[in-house]
């Protein structure tokens, strides 16, 4: 782990060109990129320990990593706007009060950041996994296109406001997590992800085209399946000591003890359902050496991954 950060100092000096355009990042998301809000909303979720400190693993999160460098790099500032459940498009913001919608993120920021100069705020979206997971039965194509319209009224928002630098990352292959395993879902995961990717990769392509004077990059996570059926490549390189792909270090629920009556009242089923059946609660002795922490969300060690393998991407583009 050490070396990998020592990789990740490395790349800061590579990227530092880059940087100094940027005086923010803001980060708009999910559970992945959540670091904490939504525990400091509802009190709640996730159980902590084991999971850390609010985050949905067991460290930091890969944007608390990305953040860290532009602020080493040359004082940026970072801030999160990400909260666990938020999905693109699949559900009310009135409903519940938590969690919220991409365009309400995006809303908050710009409430009270009025003053920010736009074009020198890096804005990164990760968004769109819980549109699909707790929605197995809906109609791919309609759910994917609603997704992604919704991520592109984010962007161009974003953009009437002079906002020219843009990270877009994609999913994930959500047929490799416990979580569709374990329900049976991995078709169906499968499938939202491929078209997803397909529709999000063609949007940035058609605003990148309209917007010259902007910067949009998306990343995307192939890596993530190559890491799952070849860790010894990404152990090599980064000097990982990953070994269990499959399964999740935490066999056990987000939820603490809590009635159900007050988690129904907080939240709504992008937290609360489905859940797989957990009999007896177990964490694994080693985390470092698993890609899931729990059902669906990476270890901190895979965080720390995906930073560093972003910051590459970064420089090979933007260098």
């Amino acid at each position: 782990m050490k070396k990998v950060i020592v990789f990740l100092v490395f790349m800061l000096f590579c990227t530092a060109t880059y940087a100094q355009k940027v005086s923010k990042v803001v980060f708009f998301g999910d559970s992945l990129t959540d670091n904490g809000n939504l525990f400091r909303l509802v009190e709640l979720i996730p159980k902590t320990p084991p999971y850390y400190q609010g985050r949905f693993s067991n460290g930091p999160t890969w944007a608390e990593n990305l953040g860290e460098y532009f602020v080493k790099t040359n004082g940026a500032k970072y801030e999160i706007y990400a909260y666990a459940g938020a999905t693109a498009a699949a559900h009310n913001i009135f409903e519940t009060l938590a969690p919220t919608l991409l365009v309400d993120q995006v809303a908050r920021y710009l409430e009270t950041n009025p003053s920010d100069d736009k074009s020198k705020v890096l804005f990164v979206f990760w968004i769109g996994a819980n549109d699909y997971l707790f929605l197995p039965t809906g109609n791919a194509d309609e759910l994917t296109t609603a997704a992604i319209q919704k991520t592109a009224n984010g962007i161009t928002t974003l953009l009437d406001q002079g906002a020219q630098n843009f990270l877009i990352l994609d999913l994930p292959d959500l047929s490799k997590t416990p979580f569709a395993a374990d329900l049976n879902m991995v078709s169906q995961m499968g499938s939202f992800t491929i078209l997803h990717n397909q529709k999000l990769a063609s949007l940035v392509d058609k605003m990148q085209k309209e917007h010259p004077q902007a910067q949009l990059m998306l990343f995307q996570l192939l890596q993530f399946s190559e890491l799952i059926e070849n860790p010894a490549k990404y152990n090599a390189k980064y000097h990982l000591n990953l070994s269990n792909t499959r399964a999740a270090c935490w066999q056990g629920s987000v939820f603490d003890d809590i009635d159900t009556d007050n988690l129904a009242n907080k939240t709504n089923k992008a937290i609360s359902n489905p859940q797989p059946e957990v009999k007896e609660p177990i964490l694994c002795e080693h985390p470092e050496q698993y890609v899931f922490f729990d059902h669906l969300h990476p270890t901190a060690t895979v965080h720390q991954l995906l930073a560093a393998l972003v910051e590459e991407a970064m420089n090979n583009r933007w260098s």
